[in-house]
């Protein structure tokens, strides 16, 4: 099952003069990223995607804030597909999180070790993750349009 989902990207005016009027025209330059979503492992609860541009992944280290873009997709067993429309061309991270009890976080046991199922772009390995830079993880989204295959794991 896919969901399309529409990011309001920012938009430029371009101004034209055009023989002797003024047009406003809008840039429809914008990108698509589908996450094909794979190794879901049930039905129970919601897929959490967020985008994270550089800036905000340099700031918010500790993963609580909302992202340069956040929504939530139901789960269902297997692989679903997501597309994000109207996405500015740029370099992004995307984190899953399968929230399958609603609350709308990753939850973790008391060593803070993630309890539910994530994914980050790139697939890095699990040893990897705790110390991942931006340039490790990210996608560049081309103005075209790209597509990504996310991997859910846990750590049990």
């Amino acid at each position: 099952m896919g969901y399309r989902l529409r990011k309001k990207a920012k938009k430029l005016l371009v101004l034209l003069v055009f023989g002797g009027g003024l047009w406003l025209l809008p840039n429809t330059m914008a990108a698509t990223l589908t996450i094909d979503v794979t190794d879901v492992r049930s039905d129970q609860g919601q897929i959490l995607v967020r985008l994270i541009d550089r800036e905000f992944f340099e700031t918010d280290r500790n993963g609580r804030g909302m992202g340069a873009f956040s929504t939530a997709v139901p789960a269902q067993t297997g692989t679903i597909q997501v597309e994000i429309d109207e996405l500015e061309e740029g370099e992004y991270v995307v984190q899953l999180v399968h929230d399958e009890n609603g609350n709308g976080m990753l939850d973790r046991n008391v060593n803070q070790i993630p309890i539910e199922d994530w994914g980050l772009s790139q697939n890095p390995e699990i040893a990897n993750v705790p110390n991942a830079q931006f340039n490790d993880i990210k996608v560049s989204v081309p103005v075209e349009g790209m597509k990504i295959s996310i991997r859910m794991r846990r750590l049990d």
